[in-house]
């Protein structure tokens, strides 16, 4: 109740353009925000920026938003996909010429207590490191549960183009998360 009632007054100042109150924000919600902006961004750096372009954005426009202190998160979770997805977008212009891949199914499957040996940083560092495409079309189908024909709408790309990336950062993930376990193995022998 007590946490209601600060982020109700927090957003009034914010609404204000109160600086102090715009902090306060920042600093409740850089924590799971900035998780959303190193999925989607290749390092820290451009995390950052979009956390810090996506936090311009939510002050711009908080007078617009009208909810509880729940639709608040929701609110601002969305505005950080959308600043992600807009710095992915403006990355990728330049590779305006996609070459159409054919889809090929990759039935490989990753062993399912490999993932329990390690913490959610390494599965971000690993996500990180994908190739751009492959993580935009992996972060928006896993973690935002788009569909393919909606990514590819997003990224310009066709269904098919978007599943051979989602398919491509599986076999990567896999393939990294297979030799991480086969190094720990060796290392308990």
């Amino acid at each position: 109740m007590i946490l209601n009632k600060k982020l109700n007054e927090i957003h009034r100042l914010c609404c204000e353009n109160n600086s102090i109150a715009q902090k306060r924000l920042y600093e409740f919600y850089y924590g799971p925000m900035i998780s959303i902006c190193m999925r989607y961004c290749k390092n820290n750096d451009d995390a950052i920026e979009v956390l810090n372009t996506g936090f311009f954005k939510v002050f711009k426009h908080i007078k617009t938003f009208s909810g509880n202190e729940d639709d608040l998160f929701s609110w601002i979770y969305k505005i950080m996909v959308n600043s992600c997805i807009d710095k992915i977008r403006r990355n990728i212009v330049a590779n305006k010429n996609l070459v159409d891949v054919n889809l090929e199914i990759y039935k490989g499957k990753a062993d399912k207590n490999a993932i329990s040996n390690f913490g959610v940083s390494d599965l971000v560092k690993m996500i990180q490191k994908l190739p751009k495409k492959s993580r935009m079309v992996f972060n928006l189908y896993v973690f935002e549960n788009r569909p393919h024909k909606e990514i590819a709408k997003i990224l310009n790309i066709t269904d098919s183009t978007s599943q051979w990336h989602l398919l491509n950062a599986r076999k990567i993930l896999k393939r990294k998360i297979n030799a991480l376990t086969e190094y720990e193995l060796r290392l308990k022998i």
